[in-house]
């Protein structure tokens, strides 16, 4: 169902994971975010293609850029 994985400084994408439901994907951003400190991050619906990026802005991650793929 989703897409996930750590973005680099370059851009670059890193740690992919696929995740089956919602529940996945709110625990793997609770790890993402309060264990591993990762500053950005890019979530895909597999299914629909659509994408987020995500940055840390303290106490939670912030979408700061969204699109669909095929349109990037």
């Amino acid at each position: 169902m989703f897409t996930v994985h750590r973005m680099r400084v370059d851009g670059s994408l890193t740690d992919k994971e696929h995740l089956n439901n919602f529940d996945e994907l709110s625990l793997w951003l609770y790890k993402a975010h309060e264990v591993k400190q990762w500053s950005k991050v890019r979530i895909e619906h597999d299914e629909r293609g659509l994408w987020k990026v995500a940055q840390d802005v303290g106490e939670r991650y912030e979408v700061i850029e969204e699109g669909q793929r095929g349109y990037d």
